[in-house]
């Protein structure tokens, strides 16, 4: 199945990942693991 995106929603999706990363790396990087 493909799920295309907006660029506008791709873009969103994408600030919201990199700003969990940022978020996440310090304290539980394990639960990052389980998340993909």
């Amino acid at each position: 199945m493909d799920f295309s995106f907006t660029p506008e929603q791709d873009r969103l999706r994408q600030e919201v990942r990199d700003f969990l990363q940022k978020e996440v790396k310090e304290d539980c990087r394990v639960d990052f693991l389980f998340d993909r």
